[in-house]
């Protein structure tokens, strides 16, 4: 792969099967390679499988609560990427994969950025 296509969207909310379609069918005619989606409002216990043949490699991180949170990375059938470790915050807003894409060492993060000065989330990098 000579070059990635990366976006960030925050969604507002992707419980809705047909929201999701139409989302991933306009992150893929736009040839989207990774897509790092914010407030997918998934629920830990409630994340729904995507399923979809361009974006083939899902990674969440959800909350417990309905309030507007959660994100998820995906990555496109094109994207080889192998995780080594992933983590997020206690809150649920900060949410990070470490792994290779390939050819390269790399970290993909996405997150909700809350008001700054009380946010301790980047002390996990």
């Amino acid at each position: 792969m000579a070059s990635i296509k990366v976006v960030t969207y925050n969604v507002h909310g992707l419980n809705s099967p047909s929201k999701r379609s139409q989302i991933l069918g306009l992150l893929k005619r736009h040839r989207v390679d990774i897509c790092l989606l914010q407030e997918t409002h998934f629920q830990k216990q409630r994340i729904p499988s995507i399923k979809h043949m361009y974006y083939n490699q899902w990674f969440h991180s959800g909350t417990d609560s309905k309030a507007s949170k959660g994100v998820s990375i995906g990555l496109s059938k094109h994207t080889t990427f192998t995780l080594i470790d992933r983590c997020s915050d206690q809150r649920d807003d900060l949410f990070f994969l470490r792994g290779v894409l390939a050819p390269l060492r790399s970290r993909l993060g996405t997150y909700m950025l809350p008001i700054l000065n009380k946010f301790p989330g980047f002390s996990l990098l």
